[in-house]
């Protein structure tokens, strides 16, 4: 059984390791089970919240970061008319153009657009406050074609691609670059990582797209052969198309019989579309994008220039972005409107300036996106910040994050595994070695050691260190089931103390003990009373039976085996006489709260005033002793009335020739009983018997006087008599002086007193 108690909390612990292990697993393992990570998630934001107020604004404010921003004003202004553009609310694409032409004109290192222009549209004319816009030749061009065309001249414009949709090929071919800016928001909807880039493996040429529209196919399902593409028809048209291809894969396209496109070019190129945080970072820094490596959970960028980044990123690819600036809470970045830049760009065409002006947007990288509320231009959700930013932020936060190198760093699922072990491995040594309240409070002292260091880690470092499955479930899960097993333990083991102190001590008596929680027992000094009670002739009636015992086996001439039968048969009926003399006196003895000590032969020991004080323990060992006394003699009665019974029965078996019924014994006691201090404790060994119990010559004494009382008195000593005198003035009253001489151990005579028990005391 011991042998179980130890291991129990080890298995504990264990089970506990393992189950909290495996929730850190599961979320990496499968998608459905991501909603485990939320409250490590709420830590992470409150972290990073820490972290971003700790951001001044001279540290950001040396990025060269510019935003353009399309706010609720700029709308308004536009569609009004200030500039204008009476377009509706669609603004013309040529806007954004004339907005690159004017940043590049100032200066600025690449335009980056979150805004998407996933179509080519006709229908809207370019248009001048004063009359249509002209090329060099004199042709009137569209929105669209005059956007494309200044994204070209300028080569400074980065175009939006997300989730799929990338910008239509008027415009990709001839902007300078496409970035991504999608967002990977985490199963609870907030935004903390973004995928470094995603591959399209067939952006299809703007021909080949024409050409499909034209002939209704889908270019989604279209199969690659050798020499051809085989298109399939959209909607109900089960007609298949085939785009020829060369031997060296380059298309042809025809049109009824008439040879309408013919490029020596293949039908798509595949195309690796990096973050547009990543590509702003990499012209700043010189970093060289297209001989990125991607090994060992990081991203390895070199540089042009010696320079290179490597990027921690996560099991999924994802990095974790670096919120460290909000559009709301941050003013180190440069921030001018749409509207304010366009109106730069007018008047520089219309009144240009004798000299160059100082130049804000001089070597700076710039994002124009929307901090606008409309239905459709909205681009706001939750971040770690808030539960409204504006996501535009991710660009240069991402960005900066590059140059600084102040990456996230999150340990892996093994790290996590390992702290959760270490963090319920010290829960369980605190557990055991400690009380309850100090294994308490050391339980939270190190959990909130833990948690500042995690969260010191985080800001100085970028180290996210989890906290709510190292702390939530391996130290304090493990500490409350360890102390949950050890409660019920220790109820168990409380239950067994009851249990056997039952038998010695009264209940009441019991459940004081159970509920001290400074109980000694291993050893102290009291004043208590002792108390000694021995039957008196019960070895001369056992002499007896055992004499009548021999005489029936030798007249009924019983065989060696129903002899020793026999003998059975009576030794138990002459234990069970005695047991119940001696189990009346243990009853008497708790009933009057009464420590039962240990039976000796036919002796019974008691003492009262331990294990719990008692202010009255010498009156109740004196009413305990006269109580006993009048239930041995109760006893007696029955035997005397029993005995008469027996004479007639013995006289009826006799004629059947049966053994006669023994007679039943009558049997009285001796009590002594002395108060006095005495040394209180448990004594034994723990590896075999603990016998609580008192010792000193004050036991002494009580043992002495228990042996002078002869039959049926009750003699108590000196000092118990004082405590008569003080509880109970009557009953001392009562009691006679009785000189006590020759005891052994004690050269002097000693004063008694014999407590009277044959008369009612009352009277």
């Amino acid at each position: 059984m011991r042998r179980v108690q130890a291991t129990l909390p080890v298995a504990i612990t264990a089970a506990v390791i393992a189950l909290v292990a495996l929730l850190e697993w599961l979320p990496s393992w499968s998608k459905s089970a991501a909603w485990l990570q939320r409250p490590e998630w709420v830590t992470y934001d409150l972290r990073m919240k820490m972290a971003a107020r700790r951001t001044t604004p001279e540290e950001f404010g040396s990025s060269p970061f510019g935003f353009v921003l399309i706010s609720d004003l700029s709308i308004r202004t536009i569609n009004d008319g200030d500039l204008g553009y009476r377009s509706g609310l669609f603004w013309p694409k040529h806007l954004y153009g004339y907005l690159a032409e004017e940043l590049a004109t100032e200066g600025a290192t690449a335009a980056g657009f979150d805004v998407l222009f996933g179509e080519e549209r006709t229908d809207q004319p370019a248009r001048w406050p004063d009359g249509a816009v002209m090329t060099s030749d004199g042709s009137v061009v569209t929105s669209d074609k005059l956007f494309a065309d200044l994204l070209s001249r300028t080569a400074i414009g980065i175009l939006a691609s997300t989730d799929g949709l990338m910008p239509a090929n008027i415009f990709r071919e001839s902007g300078a670059q496409i970035g991504d800016i999608s967002a990977q928001a985490d199963d609870d909807g907030i935004l903390r990582r973004a995928h470094p880039f995603h591959d399209y493996p067939r952006l299809w040429r703007s021909e080949v797209q024409k050409w499909a529209a034209y002939q209704n196919a889908d270019l989604a399902k279209a199969v690659i052969e050798r020499n051809r593409i085989v298109v399939p028809g959209v909607r109900g048209n089960t007609n298949k198309y085939h785009l020829p291809l060369d031997q060296n894969g380059h298309f042809s396209v025809t049109n009824n019989g008439g040879k309408v496109f013919s490029y020596e070019e293949k039908p798509f190129e595949s195309v690796r579309v990096w973050h547009m945080g990543l590509i702003l970072a990499a012209k700043r820094l010189g970093l060289d994008l297209s001989r990125a490596k991607q090994k060992a959970g990081a991203l390895f960028i070199p540089g042009t220039n010696g320079l290179s980044r490597t990027i921690p990123l996560a099991q999924d690819g994802t990095f974790l972005i670096n919120w460290r600036a909000s559009l709301r809470t941050t003013n180190s970045i440069l921030k001018e409107s749409f509207e304010g830049v366009l109106a730069k760009g007018i008047q520089r065409q219309m009144d240009p300036p004798a000299e160059p002006a100082a130049n804000s947007w001089s070597n700076r990288l710039a994002i124009i996106g929307s901090v606008a509320s409309g239905n459709g231009v909205t681009d706001r959700g939750p971040t770690p910040l808030s539960p409204q930013d504006f996501l535009v932020g991710k660009h240069w936060n991402i960005a900066d994050m590059v140059f600084r190198e102040r990456y996230i760093r999150q340990t892996g699922t093994l790290a996590t595994i390992a702290l959760i072990a270490a963090m319920a491995l010290l829960a369980a040594g605190i557990s055991w070695k400690f009380g309850a309240l100090e294994s308490a409070l050391s339980v939270l002292a190190l959990c909130s050691i833990y948690v500042v260091v995690a969260v010191w880690l985080f800001i100085q470092a970028g180290w996210w260190i989890p906290i709510v499955l190292p702390v939530g479930g391996g130290m304090i899960g493990n500490y409350v089931a360890l102390v949950t097993y050890r409660f019920r333990t220790e109820q168990g083991e409380k239950r067994r103390v009851k249990s056997v102190f039952s038998k010695i001590v009264s209940p009441n008596i019991v459940n004081e003990l159970l509920n001290t929680e400074n109980l000694k027992l291993g050893g102290s000094r009291r004043k208590i009373t002792v108390y000694f009670s021995d039957v008196r002739g019960f070895t001369a009636f056992m002499d007896a039976r055992e004499k009548e015992t021999d005489a029936c086996i030798r007249d009924n001439s019983l065989s060696a085996e129903a002899a020793d039968l026999y003998r059975d048969e009576q030794a138990a009926k002459n234990l069970r006489t005695i047991n119940s003399y001696l189990a009346t006196i243990a009853d008497t003895v708790k009933r009057h709260d009464g420590t039962l000590d240990k039976y000796m032969g036919d002796c019974v020991m008691a003492f009262w005033g331990a294990p719990t004080p008692q202010e009255d323990h010498a009156l109740r060992s004196v009413n305990a002793a006269i109580e006993s006394q009048r239930a041995i003699e109760a006893l007696n009665e029955l035997s005397r009335v029993e005995n008469a019974r027996r004479v007639t029965d013995n006289a009826r078996r006799a004629a059947d020739g049966l053994p006669p019924l023994p007679e039943l014994p009558e049997i009285s006691l001796g009590t002594g009983i002395n108060t006095g201090f005495v040394t209180v404790g448990l004594m034994g060994s723990d590896a075999h018997i603990l016998n609580y119990t008192v010792f000193g010559s004050e036991v002494n004494l009580a043992s002495r006087l228990e042996g002078f009382s002869g039959r049926g008195r009750i003699i108590i000593g000196e000092a118990t008599f004082e405590e008569l005198v003080r509880t109970d003035p009557e009953l001392a009253a009562k009691c006679v002086s009785v000189e006590v001489q020759g005891l052994k151990g004690f050269t002097s005579g000693i004063r008694a007193y014999e407590v009277p028990w044959r008369i009612p005391l009352s009277a």
